[in-house]
């Protein structure tokens, strides 16, 4: 009985720690730092700390997105003009940035999908793989006994 109160102690802090934590991310996102962002963008896409929604993590990704470009033009890693060269594809399809970005984000897209599919699959195989490590356990303790 101690011993499941030091747990739920335990936990308590370390939710304590995962709120102050997500504040602090916040905050720092609120002040443009390209790593809240992200910290930020996988929390909202993974549930950490945070509802796990799609839609609120874009907005983090695309402002460290925007930083990193920011900062490859400025130390002139990027030349400001080639996303308007990939923009001015002559018969490219149209959408959202025009041209070529647009047919680079659908080949993103295509390989997240197939990324976020087989990443389904492992953790299917890793949950059906948990619950049979605790059966066995389960069961190792009931002959124990």
């Amino acid at each position: 009985a101690a011993a499941a109160g030091a747990d739920a102690g335990a936990s308590s802090d370390a939710a304590r720690r995962d709120d102050v934590a997500v504040l602090h991310a916040y905050f720092a996102a609120l002040g443009a730092e390209p790593l809240a962002n992200m910290a930020l963008g996988a929390r909202h896409l993974h549930g950490r700390g945070v509802p796990a929604q799609c839609d609120a993590a874009l907005p983090y990704y695309e402002a460290a997105a925007d930083a990193a470009a920011g900062a490859a033009v400025r130390e002139g890693n990027l030349r400001p003009n080639e996303r308007a060269r990939l923009a001015n594809d002559v018969g490219a399809p149209r959408g959202r940035y025009d041209g070529g970005v647009a047919a680079l984000e659908r080949v993103f897209a295509r390989w997240f999908g197939r990324v976020a599919d087989r990443v389904a699959l492992v953790a299917e195989k890793r949950d059906a793989l948990a619950a049979a490590l605790a059966a066995e356990l389960a069961r190792e303790r009931a002959e124990a006994e």
